[in-house]
């Protein structure tokens, strides 16, 4: 692979991450607020609220791997939230594998690491 595919494929993906996170936070915010709505007795189980606590904290954290992706900063945790993504089946799973691959190339890391050691590293 080139160093030019690489980043295409990361741009690529952080698109993808950013796109994803946005819906699923508009997704859930949505559920919650239809299940608020057609709650019984006008209060949600706390274990469903929790959940759906979760589902926005999840988003979120796609959301912002996808702007970290685009800056290729903190590989960790990009590469954390990744693996953590492929459990939220079926696009989460897929978006999460393909990041996960992309993440362990050896030039994808170099080029990580070139750019959090120099601080005034360009988008180039």
């Amino acid at each position: 692979m080139t160093n030019e595919t690489d980043k295409t494929h990361i741009r690529v993906l952080s698109v993808l991450h950013i796109v994803a996170g946005l819906f699923l936070f508009a997704t859930s915010l949505g559920q919650f607020l239809l299940a608020k709505r057609v709650a019984i007795m006008g209060q949600l189980p706390t274990f469903i609220s929790f959940l759906f606590v979760l589902m926005l904290l999840t988003s979120l954290l796609i959301f912002v791997v996808g702007i970290l992706l685009y800056t290729r900063r903190m590989y960790w945790f990009c590469f954390t939230v990744a693996a953590v993504e492929c459990l939220i089946m079926p696009l989460g799973t897929v978006l999460g594998v393909l990041t996960l691959v992309v993440l362990m190339r050896p030039s994808v890391t170099d080029d990580f690491v070139s750019r959090n050691s120099d601080p005034t590293a360009g988008d180039g």
